[in-house]
């Protein structure tokens, strides 16, 4: 990779870091005729964005040799209304040009800009210097991440301010749910409903939960410790909301807060990886209805039976979650979280030998993006048919164990335990990386491999080293890091008796390692969790047991993205929805299963109930 290519990702990586936005589908125009202005436009075209004007762009930048706007008139600038500004140039002469004239600064999310032009267009402007991002891309970049947040005080002003930012910005690129949120108040069918929100607690989730309750709900909070920014835990408090979350907690203090969650008397829940409708099946805690979020948590719902006696409804199998979310969402913000990981080594994805395991939603989109970055993908697939889809996608297939060996990056993308064994993990080249994407717990099986003898040693922030006893192991992230990240080498092939290294120990990377998926994505995502929401309030779904969403609900979110009151309906589709589910009486909620009809079966995340 060229530096003019180098310098391109880092510089689109920066930008998705620092606004936790998405690439592909977004309108972006780039000025300037050379290399780096080229070089950002193939990478661009490549994640999947539009190439458009600057006046319809979503995202502009500005390179060093393009024609600089800054020495036009505020009034006569040519970007629309809401558009973002990358000032990517050497000497950041726009940025400093829109100082100058004294324009309204607005308070937006740091370290972007906010400006009030003459005419009334808001313009949000992000400085990122390349020469910065080239030279030292890991400290350039700090100020513009989730690491910027946690160094805050917690619970200081600073922190509490930034949190407040955040969601706001948030609720900025979710007009897909606000119209959503928006129908149901003006129906008022959730008035006075309660409604118990345990998803991933980030300002996205934050901002589902005020929509929710601005639509009337009654709404309360769980989340997993490693899943919890206590920042946002901590806005959504101060505005009311009961939250039962925080980082610290141990097994033991999720466990408390996920029962005196329960405790609270919910009808419905929106669940992420059906741990919550579980124990509450667990504890004998009956709901009138839920809604679930990922594939990973239908799994075990389908395998209930009839331990499952509320109905639930699928938002992960909608359309507007399934094909957006895991490829575009989870695709874009794994790969680069996993890259800017991999930064601090000096490594990168182009010219790496990149095995992604599993070819479901996930999985595409982890081998698209990681692509679009350089990266030689093979793919690793049990589903005859879906390895076939891979081979036809352009990716190389074979069986992990013939992988593991020579690859540079493993990602597992399949939501199953053990997906790595210690086995894998002992049999991978030096220096190769694995990490998760989506996840469940114990996907990487370290536990194992730490029965086994192998313990994990920090290599650099949130990456570890898996030392075997009896090894010789030299040091990856040594000498080589600093000189490889300095020329912009990718440096993706390791020499010497290096170990394995595990990515933020296997967590879902783009969560634990990142701000999760792009917020444009999980505005599609809830706006499907809150048609579900208005459904279960409405008891348009009865009878126990998974159901889906109609087609119609996706067709009417993407009609409104569209632009569009009412898009076409496919006939395929129409007829599909008109198939009626049994209809049943909902169980009324606040009783207790008896203790001899409670399931055997227990809630993985909490392996104590």
């Amino acid at each position: 990779m060229n530096d003019a290519s180098w310098t391109a990702e880092r510089l689109v990586r920066a930008f998705a870091a620092a606004t936790n936005l998405v690439i592909a589908g977004q309108r972006i125009h780039v000025t300037g005729a050379g290399e780096l202005a080229g070089a950002l436009r193939s990478l661009l075209r490549a994640l999947g964005a539009v190439s458009s004007g600057s006046d319809r762009a979503d995202y502009v930048f500005l390179t060093a040799d393009g024609a600089s706007p800054s020495a036009a008139e505020a009034d006569e600038l040519p970007f629309r209304d809401g558009a973002i500004v990358v000032d990517a140039s050497d000497d950041g002469a726009f940025t400093i040009a829109l100082g100058a004239r004294g324009l309204a600064a607005l308070a937006t999310r740091p370290p972007s800009q906010r400006y009030r032009l003459a005419d009334g267009r808001g313009l949000d402007v992000l400085r990122l210097d390349p020469a910065a991002l080239r030279l030292d891309p890991v400290t350039a970049r700090l100020d513009s991440t989730r690491r910027r947040a946690e160094a805050l005080e917690p619970g200081s002003d600073a922190a509490a301010r930034d949190a407040d930012l955040r969601l706001d910005w948030a609720r900025r690129f979710m007009p897909a749910s606000s119209r959503v949120a928006a129908s149901l108040a003006a129906e008022g069918v959730l008035r006075g409903r309660r409604f118990g929100v345990s998803m991933v607690l980030e300002p996205k989730t934050a901002v589902l939960s005020l929509l929710l309750a601005g639509a009337g709900a009654q709404v309360s909070l769980y989340a997993h410790s490693d899943e919890t920014d206590d920042a946002v835990a901590d806005a959504l408090r101060a505005r009311g909301f009961a939250v039962h979350a925080g980082s610290g907690a141990d097994a033991d203090g999720q466990l408390a807060n996920a029962r005196a969650y329960l405790a609270e008397g919910h009808e419905f829940l929106l669940d992420d990886g059906s741990h919550l409708i579980r124990l509450a099946a667990h504890d004998g805690v009956e709901l009138l209805g839920a809604a679930e979020e990922t594939t990973s948590g239908l799994r075990p719902l389908h395998a209930m039976g009839d331990a499952l006696r509320i109905p639930v409804l699928a938002v992960n199998d909608a359309r507007v979650k399934t094909r957006f979310d895991n490829r575009y969402g989870t695709g874009q913000s794994c790969v680069f979280a996993i890259a800017d990981l991999l930064d601090q080594l000096g490594r990168g994805f182009a010219d790496a030998r990149v095995a992604v395991v599993g070819f479901g939603p996930v999985g595409v989109g982890v081998a698209q993006h990681a692509s679009a970055l350089g990266a030689v993908v093979t793919v690793c697939e049990l589903d005859p048919v879906r390895a076939l889809e891979a081979r036809y996608a352009g990716y190389d297939t074979a069986p992990l164990e013939d992988t593991v060996g020579t690859a540079d990056v493993v990602v597992s993308a399949t939501g199953e335990p053990q997906t790595i064994t210690a086995a894998h993990l002992r049999a991978a080249g030096p220096g190769t990386a694995f990490a998760v994407a989506g996840g469940v717990l114990d996907e990487i099986a370290l536990d194992d491999a730490q029965s086994r003898g192998a313990r994990l040693e920090s290599r650099a922030w949130k990456v570890d080293a898996v030392l075997w006893p009896g090894v010789e192991h030299g040091d990856r992230a040594g000498d080589d890091a600093a000189a490889a990240s300095a020329s912009g080498s990718a440096a993706s092939s390791v020499s010497g008796d290096s170990p394995a290294l595990v990515l933020d120990r296997g967590g879902c990377i783009n969560i634990t390692a990142a701000e999760g998926n792009p917020v444009q994505i999980m505005d599609l995502s809830f706006a499907a969790q809150l048609t579900a929401a208005g459904m279960l309030a409405r008891g348009d779904v009865r009878g126990p047991g998974v159901h889906p969403l109609p087609p119609s609900a996706d067709e009417a979110i993407a009609a409104g993205m569209l632009g569009a009151d009412d898009g076409p309906k496919s006939p395929e589709l129409a007829e599909t929805e008109s198939e009626a589910e049994p209809e049943s009486e909902p169980t009324a909620p606040g009783s207790r299963l008896s203790p001899s009809s409670r399931p055997a079966w227990h809630p993985t995340r909490f392996p104590k109930a």
